[in-house]
């Protein structure tokens, strides 16, 4: 199994914000109520990008970045991750009401405030995302603009990272789904329940020591 199903809940939560982390976090703040693709300034891009993500939407990510086959790839499974987490974080709202456990951890998901610890410098053609708070961090993420349009850069963002996302992606679809689904029935008492349960999904299993002898059936 991948090293990814070993991935703290905060991590998975937003692939982007904890790990892959800070770089996300302006771009997926952005996102706002007008889902329109109005990739004619580098906010904008962002707030494109954003609920591509969120609904996982890949012609939505294409369109709004550029990039490789791999890189493609990788923001795509970014996207199946956010959007299935997001509706594991609306399960919990619905039964749990709003300050729960799944929705404090997922609160990123809530896109309105991380944009604010964040600053958008463009330079020709290049625009670059950056923390407002820690200056000497420099590049976040780059976005460029080609034939009068602004897309999110996706080789700016670290290898490592993306594969990172790439593989849990399936992972984490499956059990917040699965969590989404459970939660809805009523299986589990509190939100602090029901995050247990998604650590326990998330688990890798059990392996089997080498020279062990299995129990005979």
């Amino acid at each position: 199994m991948p090293h990814s199903r070993r991935l703290p809940f905060a991590l998975v939560m937003l692939a982007l914000c904890a790990g892959a982390g800070p770089l996300f976090a302006p771009i997926m703040a952005a996102a706002a109520e007008d889902r329109s693709p109005d990739l004619s300034t580098p906010q904008s891009a962002l707030v494109a990008f954003a609920n591509a993500l969120l609904a996982g939407d890949n012609a939505g990510i294409r369109a709004a970045a550029v990039g490789s086959d791999e890189d493609y790839h990788a923001a795509e499974a970014m996207g199946v991750m956010v959007s299935a987490l997001r509706r594991l974080s609306d399960a919990a709202v619905a039964r749990y009401g709003p300050d729960n456990a799944i929705s404090t951890a997922s609160a990123n998901l809530n896109l309105t405030v991380a944009l604010r610890g964040a600053d958008v410098k463009v330079d020709g053609d290049v625009a670059t995302i950056v923390r407002k708070d820690k200056p000497a961090e420099a590049v976040q993420a780059k976005l460029v603009r080609r034939d009068g349009r602004w897309r999110v850069d996706l080789a700016s963002l670290p290898k490592q990272d993306m594969a990172q996302v790439a593989a849990a992606a399936p992972v984490v679809d499956k059990a917040a789904n699965e969590l989404a689904a459970e939660i809805a029935a009523g299986r589990y008492k509190t939100a602090a329940d029901a995050l247990a349960a998604f650590g326990a999904k998330m688990a890798p299993p059990p392996t089997t020591r080498p020279g062990a002898v299995r129990p005979q059936k």
